[in-house]
């Protein structure tokens, strides 16, 4: 299905990953490249734990949730997000789609307003920010049973300044730019998100029972952002992987690839979620790297596998239709 996928978008390559949320276990990690003109390159390395990338905007509710936590916010706050442009000294954020003046803390998610998440974490102390990216994992090396695992890039300098509460590095951050992480951090980041903020590493292992799972942030909080997730799916920009009969969570990513130490009109697009329904609970991550132009938004390449991907759940039994 990736191959085909990749193929059809003129992508580099797409990467996935599936895991049973509750207990951690990996369900799939897969690439849509194993052979390269029919030579197998290294079979020791894997994409999934070993290709950095900007993430974009997958990173806006684990922003919120630092928010939600430091009770700077509720998810009723109005947010002023000004047409979708914001001034701060010499960078200019602004908004993909800026058709509104004010939106609701949660709809800052939804709508997936960059103006609007760097006003939320204006507000929020850069060491909760810290502390949160911490607990989740995102600035550390990620751990699972396979070799070669790249640790993620978030410098020294970026941390204190953060910490040191500079706006514009609290902004970029809180949007998923000014850093690099793997696959598997942002899926196991995600996955803590759908197993109520209970950290559950990933693993390969068939046994797991012996790693016990950690709480790390209160349900509340948990449930307002799984909240805006869904509502994402129902009724933003991940409108195209929704399955009656089914529940459905997710954000959606689309970040610029730098090369030469320049922002290029060429792409990562990305969704991460969960769906369940009613008894099981799977967490999935999509990438398509350096997609054409006109699948560019995940919106329109990631969002659509992400569907193909839980069709499959369905066909093979891991989930059932709600009737």
């Amino acid at each position: 299905m990736l191959k085909k996928y990749n193929k059809k978008f003129g992508s580099k390559k797409i990467l996935v990953g599936i895991v049973d949320t509750k207990t951690g276990k990996i369900l799939s990690i897969s690439s849509s490249n194993f052979w390269e003109n029919e030579i197998e390159v290294d079979n020791t390395k894997n994409d999934f734990v070993n290709f950095l990338y900007e993430p974009g905007s997958i990173i806006k509710p684990i922003s919120y949730l630092s928010a939600l936590n430091s009770n700077v916010i509720t998810p009723e706050s109005i947010i002023d997000v000004t047409g979708g442009k914001l001034k701060i000294g010499k960078h200019t954020i602004t908004d993909d789609h800026s058709k509104y003046n004010q939106l609701s803390a949660e709809n800052v998610i939804v709508h997936s307003s960059n103006v609007g998440i760097s006003k939320i974490i204006k507000n929020t102390d850069g060491k909760e920010l810290i502390k949160t990216f911490s607990k989740l994992n995102l600035l550390n090396k990620p751990s699972i049973e396979l070799p070669y695992i790249v640790k993620n890039k978030f410098s020294e300098h970026k941390i204190k300044s953060i910490i040191d509460n500079n706006f514009i590095y609290k902004a970029t951050t809180s949007y998923g730019y000014g850093f690099m992480t793997t696959p598997l951090s942002i899926l196991q980041a995600y996955n803590t998100i759908a197993n109520n903020c209970n950290l559950k590493p990933l693993t390969l292992l068939e046994d797991n029972n012996t790693i016990i799972q950690k709480k790390i942030f209160p349900l509340k909080y948990c449930k307002e952002v799984q909240r805006s997730l869904k509502k994402v799916v129902m009724n933003g920009t991940g409108k195209n992987t929704y399955i009656p009969g089914l529940n459905i969570y997710g954000k959606t990513g689309t970040s610029h690839i730098v090369e030469k130490n320049i922002y290029r009109n060429r792409f990562n697009s990305s969704f991460v979620g969960f769906v369940d329904d009613g008894k099981n609970r799977y967490t999935i991550f999509t990438l398509v790297h350096k997609p054409d132009w006109i699948y560019h938004y995940a919106s329109q390449s990631a969002v659509v596998i992400n569907k193909e991907l839980i069709k499959i759940l369905i066909d093979t039994n891991y989930l059932k239709i709600i009737i």
